[in-house]
């Protein structure tokens, strides 16, 4: 019995590796140790704790204490051989480094002591006289809490922080914007995010995942720098992605590619006569122009929280792709040259809209000087440049706006400094930004502008000239004549769209799928009602293609205020996407039919194929449709009603 019976102490032990702790001002930390008796056995003992601060070794007069609190403290006897923990906390006003000394003694002079070393406050923080780090005063705010203890900063609103550097002279710096496929916070909502300052005074993402916390890099890709602009360890921007890629001059031979790819584009739609004045891809196009305005940024942001190695994330940008194909975009990672910046990516991305224009016009004017290709292209030449001038219309757009966006960085020494959004090492409108901001305003003076005036005043300018005629009425020739209106609305609703984007994209990516939605409801509403087009199915499957990309918004919704129902979102944009390639598809397929003459064979073999009663009452009911469509809409009057007109633009 007498071994229940607590015996006096003769030593404090130290359970810790190490003698010497690195601690920053304010910073909770335990020290584990244990009182033994002459049996080495654990036993009770109350001890009393200080701190000094030491000076070539010796104990020089200064402000280091710890809490009043952390003074006297209790070492449990445990039989289990385990060690007590004391909590402490070194307050100091001290910004610099210095050495000092831990002593936990006991009544009967015994002591154990602890060297140790105070250093700075890490980057992110600040010593302002109240004896611990705190928030920096740069990135001090009360929806922002900093924890020495734990070296993290939470906030709400920080998507980017790291250094800002101007002549080889460093600064904290830190955004409140970030593309979302550059940094590694994706959450874009106004959820708590935490970041790490690590020993080193870099910063982490601490991401929750499988219920454990793991630290990641600030920037995705291979991506650093302000706002994860650049590309790191040997990799270069790439086209077609946001990503950085391992890349070599050799691939400067893809320029063979795309100077063959522009000849191929405008032959398909030359050939299969897929253009916009005959009315079958027109939603499709807005689809894929529309998606662009948030939705493909919402499917991103689950995708690389979630499921970044899930066979949903392969299936996802593989349809991601097919609408960037859409909009005249590579929809894959393909390398240039090795180290080409985001400057020369912009900029290669509207000269390769110039090329395909040029390559319309080129052929324009030669067949006015060759009365064969006149003949060939006579009834679709207009009808091409107009379809690819309104397939680079959101590219142009998008361009715009991207080239001309830019994001605060605060500094701590340097102010608030503007940076392009894209890259953010590139000051807003230096000279390299500054030129290719000219150059994108050039090429929309030219295009975008003259297509909206077109649009807008086209019958105005018809009064005073005709060589305006085949323009607009290659664009509005698969309307009614009362509806042809529909073609211009769709096309501001694209931008109502965009604008909505980028006004709340920083703000709350909610109100983007709520006011998004309510113009969309009310279109399709109208649509519905009013069946802009001439022909039925052209009706049909626009009104689908539209209601697809509502229920897109929509079911949108659903996910964000339902956080783990992405997977279920990511699915229906994967099912969505899937539904218009197989649309696409099937219009390619009936073009080709159509060109091909095989249309009437088809016909006939339908007309065979049915009793001749139900044939006769077909025919009566096509013959009194094409009747009313031709009263509605005065067809005959309509430019491309016959084919035996040459375009004016040829004869000029």
């Amino acid at each position: 019995m007498l071994y229940e019976v607590s015996t006096e102490a003769v030593r404090i032990v130290s359970c810790e590796r190490q003698h010497n702790k690195n601690i920053y001002a304010g910073q909770k930390f335990t020290l584990f140790v244990k009182a033994q008796d002459q049996w080495n056995r654990n036993v009770f003992d109350l001890v009393f704790i200080n701190v000094a601060k030491v000076q070539s070794s010796q104990i020089i007069t200064s402000d280091w204490h710890i809490p009043v609190i952390n003074y006297y403290q209790i070492i449990e006897e445990r039989r289990d051989h385990a060690c007590t923990g004391l909590n402490l906390t070194l307050l100091t006003n001290d910004v610099r480094s210095y050495n000092g000394m831990i002593s936990i003694s006991a009544y009967n002079n015994l002591n154990l002591q602890y060297e140790i070393e105070l250093k700075p406050c890490p980057i992110g923080f600040e010593n302002k006289k109240y004896e611990t780090c705190q928030c920096d005063s740069l990135i001090d705010s009360p929806s922002r809490t900093c924890d020495i203890s734990n070296q993290t900063i939470t906030s709400n609103d920080i998507l980017w922080i790291g250094s800002y550097t101007v002549n080889n002279v460093s600064s904290l710096a830190y955004s409140e914007y970030c593309p979302v496929a550059y940094c590694g916070i994706r959450d874009i909502f106004d959820s708590q995010k935490t970041i790490k300052v690590t020993d080193t005074n870099d910063f982490k993402v601490v991401k929750e995942v499988n219920h454990l916390h793991v630290l990641t890099g600030m920037c995705e890709s291979n991506r650093g720098g302000v706002l994860c602009g650049q590309c790191i360890n040997g990799t270069s921007i790439v086209l077609g992605s946001d990503n950085c890629h391992v890349c070599s001059d050799w691939w400067l031979l893809t320029l063979i590619v795309y100077l063959l790819l522009g000849p191929l584009i405008i032959y398909l739609l030359y050939a299969l006569k897929l253009t916009i004045t005959t009315g079958t891809i027109n939603g499709i196009i807005f689809y894929a122009q529309a998606a662009n305005c948030g939705i493909i940024e919402f499917i991103l942001y689950p995708i690389y929280k979630y499921y970044q190695n899930n066979i949903i994330a392969h299936f996802s940008k593989v349809a991601i792709s097919f609408l960037e194909i859409l909009n005249l975009k590579t929809g894959h990672a393909f390398c240039l040259y090795n180290g080409m910046t985001m400057l020369v990516k912009n900029f290669f991305g509207l000269t390769f809209i110039l090329y395909l224009l040029s390559l319309v016009m080129i052929i324009i004017i030669f067949s006015r000087y060759s009365t064969r290709l006149a003949n060939r292209i006579a009834n679709s030449s207009i009808q091409v440049l107009v379809t690819v001038l309104h397939l680079s219309f959101y590219k142009i757009m998008d361009s715009v706006i991207k080239i001309f966006s830019y994001t605060k960085v605060h500094t701590k020494h340097f102010g608030t400094v503007k940076v392009w959004t894209y890259d953010g090492s590139v000051v807003y409108f230096s000279n390299e930004h500054g030129a290719l901001m000219i150059f994108t305003l050039f090429i929309a003076s030219i295009l975008f502008v003259p297509y909206i005036a077109l649009l807008l005043g086209g019958r105005v300018l018809l009064k005073y000239s005709d060589k305006f005629r085949p323009v607009y009425e290659a664009i509005h020739g698969p309307y009614k004549e009362k509806k042809n209106y529909w073609f211009t609305a769709r096309l501001f609703l694209l931008i109502a769209i965009n604008v909505i984007y980028i006004s709340l994209r920083s703000v709350n990516p909610s109100y983007i799928v709520l006011f998004t939605s309510v113009l969309l409801i009310v279109f399709t509403i109208v649509q519905a009602h009013i069946r802009p087009f001439k022909n039925h199915l052209i009706n049909m499957l626009d009104l689908l293609v539209m209601t697809l990309f509502l229920f897109q918004y929509i079911f949108c919704w659903y996910a964000f205020a339902n956080e783990p129902s992405h997977w279920y979102y990511i699915w229906v944009f994967v099912v969505s996407a899937l539904i218009l390639f197989l649309l696409f598809v099937a219009i390619v397929i009936g073009h080709i039919v159509w060109v091909s003459g095989k249309a009437q064979k088809l016909k006939q073999l339908f007309r065979h194929a049915m009793p001749k009663r139900v044939v006769s009452s077909r025919v009566q009911e096509i013959v009194l449709q094409r009747q009313r469509v031709r009263r509605e809409s005065e067809l005959d009057s309509s430019y491309y009603g016959s084919c035996n007109y040459r375009e004016p633009l040829l004869d000029m």
